[in-house]
């Protein structure tokens, strides 16, 4: 049987005689303990003390501790801070100890930057592989800062230079080389691509042959078609395709429009949500990322300017869009690739950027013709076919398309013999 503690009245084993107020008690260790508490010097808090200051007041470990990853992390950022100096002399220390702050946003990420430094003091020039991934945000910072003579790591496998490499090994890769790295022989089509999915027993399939399956896919309450469900309204499933998000007022823009985050209590319509901004993959700006393709983050240029782009495939040898998507970096249209298709008219069918109505540019421009030409009978009449084959076939549709968006233009269209049916 153990004793009874005089302070807390609990019985216990560990107990030690105490002697208060001339009178003989037994406490328990954790009666003990609170007995020889002190205020902390640094927190106030009343706990037990760790180290002794000059002027004999105490220091509790929690304090302790904190003023020794204070000092590291001081000694890390100007490790850091003087490689830095030594590539780029005219930056501000201000703007370093920014910069700084941005790429590591803890200890343990400040550490591993600093670690990169000690083992590779000439890392920011040599665009090695073997640097630590908060380097790259580092480099990002640095040249939005106004640094020129900083390279960011290259892939160990390619060597191409994105934003960011991935890989927790010694080296570092690309996102579309680790992509290609992962491949596996898919259980449906036996080609070694990608993997997508997992089915139950392990199995690998890729992005054509996980698209493709029916047990994947749910009949969509809106369109009835079988496809991806997106999202759920009060128990309905709906594609992505009839998916429209809540109309709102935006606490933005103060517009009623269809906004995310009505739940949140905060609304805000796709014109007011930040968007991320990171080195384009394309152009190499800093710019909001528009979509994350195989070879990194591509801004809204970009993005539109390969979505209309034509090149040799050289799978097929035809002339079709080169799929951003394919990680392999072959030149493949989205058929040889084994992906879904990107982008397709569905006016003409072809492959380009769609503009209006899920139709590209020529598309939108017929059919603003059609009505702005249009006689009585719903067709141009022939004074007016030769201005609609000129105006329909034009090397710029979207300049025409411009030009009609000018109302005196439409307006003289609209007023020219054989359209007077307006």
């Amino acid at each position: 049987m153990g004793s009874w503690c005089s302070s807390c009245g609990r019985e216990g084993l560990w107990v030690r005689p105490v002697r208060t107020e001339g009178a003989a008690q037994q406490i328990c260790a954790r009666c003990g303990a609170r007995t020889r508490q002190e205020s902390c010097s640094a927190c106030g808090q009343s706990r037990r003390p760790r180290r002794r200051n000059a002027d004999g007041t105490a220091t509790c470990g929690t304090c302790v501790r904190r003023a020794l990853a204070e000092v590291a992390r001081t000694a890390d950022r100007e490790l850091i801070a003087a490689a830095v100096s030594l590539v780029e002399p005219d930056l501000a220390p201000r703007v370093v100890a920014a910069a700084i702050s941005t790429a590591a946003r803890d200890t343990r990420q400040l550490r591993h930057l600093a670690e990169g430094f000690v083992a590779e003091p000439e890392c920011l020039v040599s665009a090695s592989s073997r640097a630590p991934r908060e380097l790259d945000r580092l480099v990002v910072a640095l040249r939005h800062a106004g640094a020129a003579r900083v390279r960011p790591p290259r892939c160990a496998v390619c060597g191409r230079t994105v934003r960011e490499l991935v890989g927790r090994t010694g080296r570092r890769v690309c996102s579309r080389c680790d992509a290609v790295g992962r491949a596996e022989a898919c259980a449906a089509c036996g080609q070694v691509r990608v993997v997508a999915r997992r089915q139950g027993d392990g199995s690998a399939l890729c992005t054509a042959c996980a698209d493709s399956e029916p047990r994947f896919h749910k009949i969509c309450s809106m369109c009835g078609r079988l496809a991806h469900i997106s999202q759920r309204r009060e128990g309905e499933a709906v594609c992505s395709r009839c998916y429209r998000p809540p109309e709102a007022t935006c606490s933005a823009c103060g517009k009623v429009r269809p906004c995310s985050g009505v739940r949140d209590g905060r609304p805000l319509c796709a014109g007011c949500q930040p968007r991320r901004q990171a080195t384009c993959s394309g152009c190499s700006r800093l710019a909001p990322v528009a979509v994350v393709w195989a070879g990194g983050p591509v801004c809204s240029t970009c993005y539109e300017r390969t979505l209309a782009a034509k090149g040799t495939c050289e799978g097929c040898g035809m002339k079709r869009r080169i799929d951003p998507r394919d990680p392999s970096d072959q030149d493949l249209c989205s058929d040889c690739a084994g992906l879904p298709a990107l982008a397709v008219c569905e006016g003409c069918g072809g492959e380009d950027r769609i503009w209006r109505n899920r139709r590209c540019f020529a598309c939108n421009l017929t059919d603003r013709l059609d009505v702005l030409l249009a006689g009585p009978d719903g067709r141009a009449p022939s004074e007016l076919a030769r201005l609609h084959v000129a105006l329909g076939g034009a090397a710029s549709p979207r300049a025409i398309l411009r030009w009609l968006a000018i109302p005196r233009v439409a307006a003289t269209l609209s007023g020219l013999p054989g359209a007077s049916w307006h």
